[in-house]
């Protein structure tokens, strides 16, 4: 996309007024083929300058634009628009971006079809695939080394671990098994709802909360600390 910049008063201007309607075209035609082909020092060819528009004659438009001081004909042929850098040319920081652009696409065109020479690693997705693989490729030797060595550990800790096993059995058998005796089964030497309290001196009768717990004191005395 070509940028072209006009003054707010250029087309209010008498010498531009005064040319004719096909002069006009051309002269703006002409403009704009500068911009186009980035031709900042206004230079057209003698082809480019007669055929950028399509006027009835354009050489008869040139010769009106050279004379009401438009153009200049340059040496060796062609014309200059005049001023053409001050009055119309896009700013700097737009050729700048434009030149990037470009510059942009190129590096573009050139990765889509193989050619990385161009390319950044932080905007080309196969260099990044590239530098992941010989990442993933390090990782996986390491992982490796670290697996076998994590093994190695692993096996040594699952012979500690059985021999520790192996004893806490032995231990096992060894000891002496404790008859329990289950909930709800009850001896006759057991404390019995109502039962009197064991503390010397009270009154008071052993709760089922007492019975259930084996207790043959009853809950004041219980409570209170109380030593026969």
């Amino acid at each position: 996309m070509a940028w072209t910049r006009y003054d707010d008063n250029f087309f209010e201007q008498p010498r531009y007024v005064k040319l004719s309607y096909e002069t006009r075209h051309h002269l703006t035609s002409m403009i704009g083929t500068c911009s186009r082909l980035e031709s900042w020092d206004g230079y057209l060819s003698q082809v480019q300058a007669e055929r950028c528009s399509d006027v009835s004659d354009p050489a008869g438009s040139l010769a009106q634009l050279v004379e009401a001081g438009w153009l200049i004909e340059a040496e060796g042929g062609g014309y200059v628009v005049l001023d053409f850098e001050e009055n119309h040319a896009p700013p700097l920081w737009v050729r700048n971006k434009t030149a990037q652009n470009k510059a942009d696409k190129r590096r573009r065109t050139a990765c889509k079809h193989g050619d990385h020479s161009l390319c950044e690693p932080k905007n080309c997705d196969s260099m990044k695939a590239g530098s992941a693989s010989k990442s993933s490729d390090g990782s996986a030797s390491g992982s490796a080394s670290k697996s076998s060595e994590s093994g190695e550990e692993s096996s040594s800790e699952s012979q500690d671990r059985y021999r520790t096993g192996q004893e806490q059995k032995a231990f096992k058998k060894e000891a002496p098994e404790i008859e329990k005796v289950p909930q709800g089964s009850w001896t006759e030497s057991s404390p019995r709802f109502g039962d009197p309290c064991a503390t010397t001196g009270c009154q008071g009768a052993l709760n089922q909360g007492q019975v259930n717990k084996g207790s043959r004191f009853c809950q004041f005395c219980a409570h209170q600390g109380v030593v026969v």
